[in-house]
């Protein structure tokens, strides 16, 4: 009976176990134990193709962790520039409470508005609609 088990907790321990001899690597008897914090231990066979390094295994390890290194370094460095940008967006808000007006408000859009659709309207009765003659 083969159960699937995943969890989402941290592992604690990893041991791998095989018979003595030649004979366990012939009969893929290797097996990985591993424990996690939540007191569950999971067995899992090793496949005979893991059991053997890849030719150049270890130099390709290396450039993946040489990269993986190059990358939390620009990752960090994205992170810094974003936080600044961010504490520079903080800062504008405070800057208009100090009384320095980068545009208009709300309301002041509004009555311009307001003010630009009246003088249409009266444009337009006297275009359409005139006064009658006396």
């Amino acid at each position: 009976m083969y159960r699937s088990v995943r969890a989402n907790s941290e592992i604690c321990s990893l041991s791998f176990w095989s018979r003595k001899g030649r004979s366990s690597m012939m009969h893929g008897d290797q097996l990985l134990a591993v424990g996690d914090f939540t007191g569950t231990l999971h067995v899992f066979s090793v496949p005979l193709i893991l059991m053997r390094p890849a030719p150049n295994e270890k130099e390709a390890m290396r450039q993946w962790y040489d990269y993986e290194i190059q990358r939390l370094g620009y990752v960090q460095k994205r992170a810094d520039v974003n936080a600044a940008d961010d504490s520079n967006e903080v800062k504008k808000p405070e800057e208009k409470k100090k009384g320095e007006k980068t545009g208009q408000t709300e309301e002041e859009i509004a009555e311009t508005k307001e003010k630009e659709y009246q003088e249409m309207l009266s444009q337009f009765r006297e275009k359409f609609f005139p006064k009658p003659e006396e």
